[in-house]
């Protein structure tokens, strides 16, 4: 539940998912 915790604490840092730069992983597909 932890990494879960971080990847939704990462979307909040970037905002919006669509802001999330190239290269990084993406925590929406991966759910």
């Amino acid at each position: 539940d932890i990494l879960w915790a971080m990847l939704d604490a990462l979307q909040h840092a970037y905002g919006e998912p669509g802001n999330i730069p190239p290269g990084a992983f993406r925590p929406e597909p991966a759910r």
